[in-house]
Parts: structure tokens; sequence; C-alpha cells
């Protein structure tokens, strides 16, 4: 399989890591902290200090926050687009941006990056870390057909492949998806405290929600659900953290209707409602996640 590499290793990108080392690829990593670094080196990676070592893989995985740290990564003076192909330096062939930073964003980094030789794919993942660690992830692939079967072998490691078209198509459905999905781990977890708070059974009522309207991504899942809830609230530095990337996909989403023209009330609502979460929020993702409660 062909040399790859993962820059960041976050929730996300370190469980990505672990699957596709075990599964044998020849893998090279980056993050900033010395941590994270360490531990996959004991796990039997090839560390790399410096970002510009990552040039000489066949294919880079980007799993970095937001839209400033993909172009950092690709297009800072370090970047992984920023060698200088025509004087012999090494560069990925193929680079995948496996971050949510919405559709122009991405179009954006296409240009500048294949304007350079190397091909972009779009290809943003869904289902947090606990969908990471069992590589069953959802992954919305965008981009030039050959180069998507060309990294298919080591996405497919990490779960499902979905094609979605060109470039800048992953994004939207991407942040479609976070659109409805931040809005069910909102609403599942506050309609938890309030029907506990009437002594309601949650094991019956998840019974009816998911044989019901009611169904939704926790509901199919409610051991997941809980470990969930338990990881994003597990110290209120993690639920904060959490909830800015929420707020970040829940911007991204106006940004792409405001693009649009239309009148998109609900997203608006949304936005709204993610700069006003905070201690409520985080008692009810609490109570959630607590071993002895199930959703």
């Amino acid at each position: 399989m062909r040399s790859t590499a993962v820059v960041g290793l976050g929730a996300m990108g370190m469980p990505i890591a672990h699957r596709l080392l075990d599964a044998g690829v020849p893998l090279t990593v980056h993050d900033s902290r010395a941590e994270p670094m360490e531990v996959m080196s004991a796990a039997g990676a090839t560390t790399a200090t410096r970002l510009s070592d990552c040039r000489a893989v066949d294919v880079a995985l980007i799993v970095v926050a937001n839209a400033d740290q993909v172009r950092e990564v690709l297009l800072g003076e370090h970047g992984l687009a920023s060698a200088d192909i025509s004087a012999g330096d090494s560069a990925p062939r193929i680079v995948v941006v496996m971050s949510t930073i919405g559709r122009q964003a991405i179009l954006d980094v296409q240009r500048q990056v294949e304007a350079r030789g190397i091909k972009v794919v779009d290809a943003p993942i869904s289902g947090g870390a606990s969908h990471a660690n069992r590589g069953s992830l959802s992954i919305l692939a965008a981009g030039d057909y050959t180069a998507m079967e060309s990294v298919r072998p080591q996405l497919e490691l990490l779960g499902h492949v979905f094609s979605c078209g060109p470039v800048g198509n992953a994004q939207l459905i991407k942040v479609a998806n976070n659109v409805i999905g931040n809005l069910s781990t909102l609403a599942v977890a506050e309609v938890g405290r309030l029907l506990r708070g009437y002594g309601i059974d949650m094991a019956v009522a998840n019974q009816v929600f998911e044989a019901s309207s009611g169904r939704n991504w926790l509901s199919s899942d409610p051991a997941m659900a809980q470990e969930q809830y338990a990881r994003l609230s597990v110290t209120r530095g993690v639920f904060d953290a959490t909830t800015a990337i929420v707020r970040k996909d829940a911007q991204l989403a106006l940004d792409i209707a405001t693009e649009s023209g239309g009148d998109y009330p609900l997203i608006e609502a949304l936005v709204t409602l993610t700069r006003a979460v905070g201690d409520e929020t985080y008692q009810n993702w609490s109570a959630a996640g607590v071993a002895s409660l199930q959703l």
C-alpha cells in the first residue's frame, strides 16, 4: 500500500493513524504536540517533527480542526504543497482533506494545491472518535475519480466511503449532515433530562423514539450515544472544545445558505442556539453520559 502521512493527531487523527498502522500501512505522522507523537512513535509509526518531512509520502491525510489549519498545513512556509517540485523537491501525489472546512475553502485549497501538481480529495468524515476507533466512519469523498480510487484502500480501512462527485460536494453534504446531527445531539440530551425529571425510564422512551418519528442517530445505538456524551463532557475543557466545533459547523452552514441566496431560518436559528450553549448543555451531556443511565 502507498506510503501515507496523517497530519493532525487529535481526537480523530489519532485513531485514524492507529487504524492505518495496525493494517500495515507505511505511516508517517505529524502533530505540533509532543505527547501524541510519542504515543505513535511507541506504536511503530515514523514521526515527522517537521511538517515538511511528510512531503516524501505518496498520500497525506489532513485531519486538523479548521480551514486556517488546512491552509497552513498545505500552503504555509513548510507546507506539504510548498515544495519546489520543479527543483526536484518531494511532495505528496495526493492530499486528502478530512476536515470540515466548507465548500468555498476546499475549492480555494484545490485551486492553489493542484496548480502545484498535487491532486486534492475532499473527504470530510462523520461518526466521531468512537467510530474512528472501530473503523466505521462515514467518509464523504469527492474529487478526481483516479485520485479517489488511488486512496480508496486507505479510506476503506477507516469506514464506508461515499462517492459524492466533484470537490466541494462532500463539504456541502457533510455540513448539511452536521446541521441535522448537531440538532439531534442537543435535543436528545435536553429531552432526556426533561423525561428523567418526570421519572421516565429512558430505556422505554428510547424504544419509542426508535420505532417512531423521534428516531435519530443516537436512538439507534444507545450504548454508543452514552459513550459519545460521556466522552464529549468528560471535562469542561473537552465540552468547550466540542461546542466550538459545533459553532464552527453551524456557521459554515449559514455561510453556504447565504451564498445560495435563499432564506433558511432554521439554520440561522441553529447559529444563534450554538452561540448560547453553556452550563446547562454541559450538565445535559454529562447526565446523558452517566454509566447508570440509558438514553
